[in-house]
C-alpha cells in the first residue's frame, strides 16, 4: 500500500483529527476506574497497578488500529482523492474561478449546531408547556381541594361549637 502520508488533505485531516477526539473522548468517558469495575473489587484493589497497565494498553492498541482502519478505508474508497478534488474545487470557488455558493467545513458545522440546537430548544419549550399546562391543571386541584377542607373545617367548626352549646346545656340540667 502507497503511503498514506502524502495524501492527506486538509478535510482529510479534519477527519483523522475528528476522529482522534472522538477517541479521546471514548476513553475519557471509560475510565481506568470503570474499568476496573469490571472485576472484583478485592482482585481490583490489589492489583490495581495491572488493571491500569492493562487498561493503558488496551486503549493504546484500539487508538492505533482504529486510526491504523482509518487510514486503510481513506485509502481503499479513494475518499482522499476526493477530499483533495474538494479542497480544490472550493479553492477555486474563493478565488473566484468557479462561480459556487459555498460555505467552508466550520460554517456547515456550526449550521448543523445551530439546527440540531433550534430542535433541542423546541423540545425544550414543549417540555415546558406541558409542566405548565400540568401545574396550572394542578394548581386548580389543589384550589378546589383546599376551598372543600376549609368548608370542612367551618362545618366542623360549626358543628363543635353547636356540641358544646349542647353539652354545656347538658350539663347545667
Amino acid at each position: 500500500m502507497p503511503s498514506l502520508e502524502h495524501q492527506n488533505t486538509m478535510r482529510s485531516g479534519k477527519l483523522k483529527q475528528t476522529l482522534q477526539l472522538a477517541l479521546d473522548k471514548t476513553f475519557e468517558d471509560f475510565s481506568v476506574e470503570q474499568f476496573s469495575d469490571c472485576f472484583d473489587r478485592r482482585l481490583a484493589q490489589r492489583h490495581s497497578d495491572f488493571l491500569f497497565d492493562l487498561y493503558s494498553q488496551l486503549s493504546a492498541i484500539v487508538k492505533s488500529h482504529v486510526t491504523d482502519e482509518m487510514d486503510v478505508i481513506l485509502f481503499q474508497t479513494s475518499l482522499n482523492e476526493k477530499l483533495k478534488q474538494l479542497d480544490n474545487i472550493l479553492s477555486a470557488a474563493r478565488a473566484g474561478e468557479e462561480n459556487l455558493d459555498v460555505l467552508d467545513a466550520d460554517a456547515v458545522a456550526r449550521d448543523m449546531r445551530v439546527g440540531l440546537k433550534l430542535r433541542e430548544k423546541e423540545r425544550l419549550e414543549a417540555m415546558l408547556e406541558q409542566c405548565t399546562t400540568e401545574n396550572d391543571s394542578s394548581y386548580q386541584k389543589l384550589q378546589v381541594s383546599r376551598k372543600k377542607a376549609q368548608d370542612s373545617i367551618e362545618k366542623l367548626t360549626t358543628f363543635s361549637e353547636a356540641f358544646d352549646k349542647s353539652l354545656s346545656a347538658m350539663q347545667e340540667k
